[in-house]
């Protein structure tokens, strides 16, 4: 066990699925609950950015939700939300379906020196990025329990999300050939309305001795720099062309 736990955290640390500029930051918030009384609550950690997740069932059928992410360039996003699960048999199988919906918000900035040649001898020096956004998004779940030891569910989840950007901007500071200074703006877009979808195959193990979980995801995301789309394809509808592997690890709980 301490075997996996180390090799887990390894991987979870060196993770490097790519969020900067994303407007779909957060991996889906699905912990596959079996019964009412379940808590968890976890993270997952990359070299630049830190993402956190809890969820609750009160009663049997209903989880309540919550997600965090931050990352450099004082990025961050948060959702809220609930979804309800029920289980049924089908033959020596436990299958669970889930759906639900969550309600975020986030603010996407960054400032990176890049020297990329533009045009007529000049050089971009410096891209600003800009944005604030909110978000409505819609989940859900067909996952299998497996009862043994470690407990293992294994799924697939489903994550649509529609957002209204209140505003993006991007900019850059443009050197000239006689090392004169100006800015250029590329993009300032007002309530712009994205939509986008996460589709991923995700495995949940639960050792009995211990009170912690680990959560892994693989799967195809929309792509992270929406701006840098949207300013080179003029288009809303940027495709999910991404994978996205995430690894989580965290507590549960069972109250009752």
């Amino acid at each position: 066990m301490r075997i996996i736990l180390s090799s887990l955290i390894l991987l979870l640390v060196s993770g490097c699925a790519e969020h900067n500029y994303s407007y779909i930051p957060l991996m889906p918030n699905e912990l596959a609950f079996t019964n009412g009384g379940q808590f968890k609550a976890g993270g997952t950690v990359s070299f630049n950015h830190i993402e956190g997740q809890a969820a609750y069932s009160p009663i049997n059928h209903v989880s309540l939700l919550a997600s965090g992410f931050r990352g450099t360039d004082k990025q961050w996003s948060s959702e809220y939300g609930a979804s309800g699960y029920y289980g049924f048999n089908i033959g020596r199988r436990k299958v669970f379906f889930s759906a639900g919906c969550t309600f975020g918000e986030g603010e996407v900035r960054g400032e990176v020196k890049t020297g990329i040649p533009s045009y007529n001898s000049t050089f971009r020096e410096y891209e600003y990025i800009n944005g604030y956004y909110r978000s409505t998004n819609f989940q859900t779940a067909l996952y299998f329990h497996y009862d043994n030891n470690p407990k293992q569910v294994l799924g697939f989840v489903f994550k649509h999300s529609m957002v209204n950007y209140n505003y993006l901007i991007k900019d850059y500071l443009i050197k000239s050939s006689d090392y004169t200074l100006y800015r250029f703006a590329g993009l300032n877009e007002h309530n712009l309305m994205i939509s986008g979808d996460y589709l991923a195959f995700f495995g949940h193990i639960e050792p009995l001795e211990i009170p912690f979980y680990f959560n892994w995801q693989i799967g195809i995301k929309p792509i992270s720099k929406v701006a840098e789309f949207i300013e080179n394809n003029h288009t809303s509808n940027p495709p999910a062309d991404r994978i996205a592997l995430n690894l989580a690890v965290g507590i549960n709980l069972d109250f009752y």
